[in-house]
């Protein structure tokens, strides 16, 4: 993971919010996501140990979804998931090399991506002082410290799970899909 300015970037247009923390206070997933078009989808993803922009295509006639994702903040896309809809399958692929992504986009799902952890996150990388805070509340209820956590001030403001997690969701209903998409492709991986 690579650490985001605690500061608040540009705007970048809203989006759509998700974020899923299991009982322990780990990171499940969380993404903020923008559409960019007719079927395409855009955004920033992490999980407690990763993170990466994202491009989502969906073809509705041939019931197919192709999700590309950076390694880590890198300006390329690099992996590309292939989801067959019909089938409830998906193929993954590793791009070498990489495809360049458009500066403008870069930049776009860059400020996104930093939009979206300065409301929401903490990285284990930061430096000391800036996160000591959030260390000791981490502390006090017990959480383990992992490379990407949410802030303690978000988490109060979740809405709790029947197994104890915490859970939040923007979504529109049209647009679940992306999670799961997004949890068995990206995040299993």
């Amino acid at each position: 993971l690579v650490s985001h300015d605690a500061e608040p970037a540009r705007a970048a247009g809203g989006g759509a919010t998700f974020v899923s923390v299991d009982r322990g206070g780990a990171l499940e997933i969380g993404f903020r996501l923008l559409r960019v078009g007719p079927g395409e989808w855009r955004g920033y993803v992490v999980t407690a140990a990763r993170d990466a922009l994202f491009r989502l295509v969906r073809d509705e006639a041939a019931r197919r979804v192709e999700l590309t994702a950076t390694a880590g903040a890198t300006p390329e896309w690099r992996l590309r998931w292939v989801v067959d809809l019909a089938a409830e399958n998906y193929e993954e692929q590793t791009l070498a090399p990489g495809e360049p992504i458009a500066e403008g986009d870069f930049a776009e799902l860059t400020a996104l991506a930093d939009e979206f952890a300065a409301e929401w996150l903490w990285f284990a990388s930061a430096p000391a002082e800036e996160i000591a805070v959030e260390r000791q509340r981490f502390e006090r209820l017990g959480y383990p410290v992992r490379e990407a956590n949410v802030r303690s001030a978000r988490l109060r403001t979740m809405e709790q799970r029947k197994d104890g997690g915490y859970l939040t969701s923007a979504l529109d209903e049209a647009d679940h899909w992306v999670k799961e998409v997004l949890e068995q492709c990206w995040a299993s991986d």
